[in-house]
């Protein structure tokens, strides 16, 4: 329950010891540059991205998307597979605990709860459904998109919005893996749930969020005597190759201890930004920036960067100019090898680096629109 004016905050990765079975999360605060985590098993025959602000993609692991407007938007995945997956139907909400909702807070003591259901942990991530404002018994909830194939947790809510603090917590069932559905229930709560699944070909798993903040500008590293300076003067989390939080370095200046990438994450307004890579070698850093001097600048999306491997390279447009040619380099200049790609279609070609040394390099891609040069951070290749 509570007031009709009410503020929502949206939630890579597993959740607690139960894994959430979306096919995806979104990492919240929800910026304007939105953290998607793919939980969708690389098992299905095609993927498709939605990402409600026109942008689409066929890849199971998506680019990054920005959405400079602040407002409401809904992420969708598609996947399709030849072979049958089971998937949770609806999920009835037979009972609820009497008054465990109930704040006793003016405007705010309604008759019923405004429900809803959670496949994650709130206060990172967001994969929930719709409120049912007034929830009577039993409230149903259709859903499509979420997988059965790992174990689960469903949690109750009642939304409770600025007048009336915190959600209120109406309880938790786990779900086994591989389940084929049935009465699953929380006496200590009073909550009882009814899980129907089915199997299919097609399932969708949307998920929206608002956008409610503009995101910072990335950290700059930059090296003075072995020492790795971040732009920003506090507000800073220094990241190892893996960008996991190296413990303790939390200051504007790092001196790292041993050879290797390293990233600095800045947080502002709620919101994180990552910088891009640094090389340390003792003595030497060279920044892995996407611009490289005297090429040509274009608005190509490459990622993943780092990658161990597999790279996307995204166009602007929607197709491949005919004739494109990708090419890798070292930071010398010296031309190793062309690389050959496939069309992993809407305008995005894929090249794999696996076989090559691991280290920073320049790929280049050619085309009749022009020439295009990134610089690539290559981990140890799979």
């Amino acid at each position: 329950m509570r007031p009709k004016l009410t503020t929502f905050l949206t939630a890579m990765a597993v959740v607690n010891s139960a894994i959430a079975q979306p096919l995806f999360l979104v990492h919240k605060p929800a910026c304007t540059e939105v953290i998607i985590n793919v939980l969708a098993p690389d098992v299905f025959d095609s993927y498709h991205w939605d990402f409600g602000n026109g942008e689409t993609a066929e890849t199971r692991i998506p680019p990054t998307v920005e959405y400079p407007n602040v407002g409401n938007y809904t992420i969708s995945l598609t996947v399709q597979s030849a072979t049958p997956f089971r998937i949770v139907e609806s999920i009835e909400v037979i009972n609820y605990h009497p008054d465990l909702w109930d704040d006793d807070k003016i405007f705010c003591d309604d008759n019923k709860p405004d429900l809803f259901l959670a496949f994650t942990n709130l206060n990172d991530y967001i994969a929930r459904t719709i409120e049912i404002e007034d929830a009577p018994l039993p409230s149903e909830y259709n859903l499509d998109g979420l997988l059965t194939m790992n174990v689960f947790p469903i949690n109750a809510w009642d939304a409770d919005g600025f007048w009336c603090g915190a959600n209120d917590f109406l309880g938790s069932v786990t779900v086994p893996a591989n389940s084929t559905g049935g009465a699953f229930s929380n006496p200590a709560y009073q909550l009882n749930l009814m899980v129907h699944t089915k199997l299919v070909n097609s399932a969708t798993w949307s998920q929206f969020f608002y956008i409610s903040d503009t995101l910072p500008d990335k950290p700059e590293i930059s090296c003075v005597n072995d020492v790795l300076v971040s732009s920003y003067p506090s507000q800073n989390r220094w990241l190892d190759a893996n960008q996991d939080e190296i413990p303790g370095a939390y200051a504007q200046a790092y001196n790292p201890v041993t050879e290797g990438y390293y990233y600095v994450k800045y947080t502002g307004g709620g919101c994180d930004v990552i910088s891009e890579p640094v090389y340390f070698v003792p003595g030497s850093c060279i920044v892995t920036a996407t611009d490289v001097p005297g090429e040509a600048q274009k608005p190509l999306k490459i990622y993943p960067n780092p990658t161990d491997g597999p790279l996307y390279i995204q166009f602007p447009a929607s197709s491949i100019p005919l004739n494109t040619v990708c090419r890798l380099a070292g930071t010398d200049g010296r031309v190793v090898t062309d690389i050959p790609f496939t069309n992993a279609g809407k305008g995005i070609l894929r090249v794999d680096l696996s076989g090559h040394e691991a280290g920073v390099w320049v790929i280049h891609i050619i085309s009749p629109e022009g020439t295009y040069a990134h610089k690539v951070a290559l981990l140890n290749a799979r």
